[in-house]
């Protein structure tokens, strides 16, 4: 009976130690998928952390194409809006160097108006005043 005991304690013995052998492989396997599960978890993270860089960067480029297109579109408008003024204060300028013109013959012609006007009123009065003298010439 004790051979049989001892025979079945060696037989427990051996599948505990099967057991453990069993155990040990297991959590080595284990880690190891776990070392694989890190390793590929680190792969997508850099994979995603690449990609979301990747558009970022198309944002970013979309972003500067858009700001470089409004700006150039800004700066055509004002270059417009600056050649229509320019055009516009030429139009003023010549309009006033116009009028100028014009009152500037009006009041030649006025100058000439009144210089014959002038000389009209004085003639007149001259010959009055000869008139007047020649009446007064008589009376004496």
């Amino acid at each position: 009976m004790n051979d049989e005991k001892n025979k079945l304690i060696t037989e427990f013995q051996q599948e505990l130690k099967s057991k453990d052998d069993q155990y040990v492989k297991d959590l080595k396997k284990m880690a190891e998928d776990v070392d694989l599960m890190i390793e590929r978890m680190d792969e997508q993270i850099n994979n995603v952390t690449k990609a979301h860089r990747e558009e970022l960067e198309e944002i970013e480029r979309a972003f500067v194409a858009e700001r470089n297109d409004m700006l150039e579109l800004h700066k055509k408008r004002w270059e417009e809006k600056m050649s229509l003024r320019g055009e516009k204060e030429d139009e003023y300028m010549n309009a006033r160097i116009k009028r100028v013109d014009e009152y500037e013959q009006q009041l030649q012609h006025l100058r000439v108006q009144d210089a014959e006007e002038y000389n009209m009123v004085k003639i007149r009065l001259e010959t009055d005043v000869q008139i007047l003298e020649q009446q007064l010439q008589q009376m004496r």
